[in-house]
């Protein structure tokens, strides 16, 4: 997709932006535009539409912050490159609930030399349902 037709309304007819956008914004308007289109697909694991997407990372940062994480917080993102449908929810789940996401992998995780080591709240493997309960449970991290 041509980043003209990303971009969208941020752009006047010269080309030129004329408002700051944010990557949850650009989502929001292409899931508002074609809702059922493709937006993701891994080879053997599944498709996303941009309306899905919009849908379930909107039911992410609604629970991330009903679980307490406030702009700013860091949450760290732990997912196999098997779920990365579930990885790209969760990321635009933490960008709308205004926290930072911190995308670490498993291997750097289980080596403790990651940045997720200081992050409010840890996300990990699948984040399907309303409270999370398809996949493992979001938990707070001890340190702030």
């Amino acid at each position: 997709m041509p980043v003209r037709d990303l971009l969208g309304s941020a752009l006047d007819a010269g080309g030129v932006m004329t408002r700051p956008v944010l990557i949850p914004d650009l989502l929001r308007e292409r899931a508002a535009a074609e809702p059922r289109r493709t937006a993701l697909a891994v080879d053997g694991r599944g498709a996303m539409s941009y309306g899905d997407w919009e849908n379930r990372s909107n039911v992410v940062a609604r629970n991330l912050i009903r679980l307490g994480v406030a702009v700013g917080d860091r949450v760290a993102t732990f997912f196999e490159n098997a779920e990365w449908l579930d990885f790209a929810v969760a990321y635009f789940g933490v960008l709308k609930a205004g926290a930072v996401a911190v995308p670490s992998s498993t291997a750097a995780h289980l080596s403790g030399s990651s940045a997720a080591s200081t992050s409010r709240m840890h996300l990990a493997g699948q984040c399907r349902s309303p409270n999370f309960s398809s996949g493992r449970t979001p938990r707070r991290s001890r340190s702030r």
